[in-house]
Order: C-alpha cells, then structure tokens, then sequence
C-alpha cells in the first residue's frame, strides 16, 4: 500500500490535479500497489481533516496482515 499524506502529495506521484483526487483508496494501482489519499495531519489543514480514510487504510493493513504483532 502507498498512502499520500496530502492531495497536494499525490497529485504530484499520479500526474493529476487536487480536485480530481478524493480521499481513500483509488482504483487504479500504483506500480502493482493500492494507493491510498489521506487528509494531511497538519494543523493547517484542519478544516478538510477526516478520519474516515485513515480508519479504512487501518483496517486494510490488518486485513493484509501487515500489522505489527502487538503482543510482541
């Protein structure tokens, strides 16, 4: 999985514009990779902050098991 941290980030690495992205998982593939969009952690960008595509790139990771074993 690649996760960009911001539109601005992905747009760059996709080739796109911000207003073509949305969050979460995009259907085309990136070099054989899911590629996810995320809204930035920064506090500037406070006012388009959702949880909502970081839980689904959460709940991802565990489902492919790539999780760390939090039992040590």
């Amino acid at each position: 999985i690649i996760a960009f941290t911001s539109k601005k980030a992905a747009s760059v690495a996709l080739e796109t514009t911000t207003n073509r992205l949305v969050y979460g998982f995009r259907a085309d593939p990136l070099v054989a990779s899911r590629v996810c969009v995320l809204p930035s952690t920064s506090g500037q960008a406070v006012y388009s902050w959702d949880i909502t595509p970081w839980r689904l790139l959460a709940a991802e990771v565990r489902r492919l098991g790539a999780a760390p074993d939090a039992g040590g």
